[in-house]
């Protein structure tokens, strides 16, 4: 994917490690599509925002495919719909291991946020990320995921031909193209990510509501970011989001609405929408393994960073999960600038994903 802008990459170095999934930095799909659907295939732009291209469920000329459709194209068949739905959060913070809860965000009555908590965070080190939600966040995972795994290794030079040269993406390369093989959605979120600031810094999130919203720049219709330092502090969703289908393109029932002895419209209408901010991804994406009798001379070359194209000469290619299998490889692709020696190659091969 391009470099992700720095708050970005922070976002979701920190958060990718609680193995939720890939972290969007920016959930919302605003009115680019309705919502993330499993078998979407797209990519992440250097916002942290998934883009869909097509759905490999549908047919050309569909709504969903206005984009329209590769070249070859053929519907993915229907028996690897089936998917398993769950709650993934409770309503809350969860935040990487720098943060520190201080004050709130424990558990509550009636699966939401209460008007009037007070969450106080704490972040010990130059970096961290923190995400709260306002209401139960809903996992979609498949099950049918080795189906999706040979889907992609086997269509993967026809998608990024299609979002290259016919859409234009803003991709680097065939490993760009994520593969949705599941996600956890929710309703209002909010997002603060400490990038490079002093350690000990505080932050406070206070939940609200559209009748009294907290004052200050970093306020939205549902609560409002305190900092100590200057922070990337964020909200969504941006619109009020449209009624959510699951993979099968059955309604999803929408979480039940909190008693409240204020009620506004606006958010009435936010409680009895279903969820369609993506703030966890699970896909495949397409990368390449050097063989293991050509991976140590290959570790000590230079390497022609210029060079994007995957060698499928030199190379095995897989399928890796972007939300779990690939944590350290995304360092690199980040800017790390890390150099393996021979012994992480070899042990790299051992432990390949297979």
């Amino acid at each position: 994917m391009p470099p992700l802008n720095p708050e970005a990459e922070v976002y979701v170095k920190e958060l990718r490690k609680l193995r939720y999934g890939f972290p969007l930095y920016d959930p919302d799909p605003a009115q680019s599509y309705d919502r993330v659907r499993i078998g979407d295939v797209g990519h992440v732009t250097d916002n942290g925002c998934f883009l869909r291209l097509f759905n490999v469920f549908y047919p050309e000329g569909d709504p969903i495919n206005a984009l329209g459709v590769p070249d070859g194209f053929v519907l993915f068949d229907e028996i690897y719909r089936r998917s398993h739905i769950s709650q993934a959060i409770q309503p809350g913070v969860i935040c990487s291991s720098h943060f520190r809860r201080i004050e709130g965000g424990a558990s509550f009555n009636g699966g939401v946020i209460p008007a009037g908590l007070t969450i106080r965070l704490s972040c010990a080190d130059q970096q961290g990320a923190a995400l709260v939600i306002k209401r139960r966040a809903i996992r979609e995972e498949t099950r049918c995921g080795n189906a999706f795994r040979e889907l992609i290794l086997k269509n993967y030079h026809a998608w990024y031909t299609f979002a290259h040269d016919t859409l234009q993406a803003d991709i680097r390369g065939a490993e760009d193209i994520f593969l949705v093989t599941g996600h956890i959605l929710t309703n209002e979120w909010a997002t603060a990510t400490v990038v490079e600031k002093a350690r000990n810094c505080e932050i406070r999130f206070n939940a609200g509501d559209e009748l009294s919203p907290f004052g200050g720049a970093s306020a939205s219709l549902w609560g409002s970011w305190t900092s100590s330092v200057s922070l990337p502090l964020r909200f969504g969703p941006t619109s009020i989001p449209p009624q959510l289908t699951n993979v099968h393109n059955t309604a999803l029932s929408a979480p039940a609405s909190p008693t409240s002895s204020i009620a506004s419209p606006i958010s009435e209408s936010i409680v009895d929408s279903v969820p369609n901010q993506c703030i966890f991804l699970r896909a495949f994406r397409v990368a390449a393994r050097p063989f293991f009798l050509r991976k140590i001379k290959a570790a000590a070359e230079p390497k022609d960073e210029n060079d994007r194209d995957l060698d499928e000469e030199n190379h095995r290619l897989i399928a890796m999960d972007v939300g779990v299998d690939d944590d350290d490889e995304s360092e690199d692709e980040h800017g790390s600038g890390k150099q393996r020696d021979a012994f992480e190659v070899a042990r790299d091969y051992i432990f390949m994903v297979r």
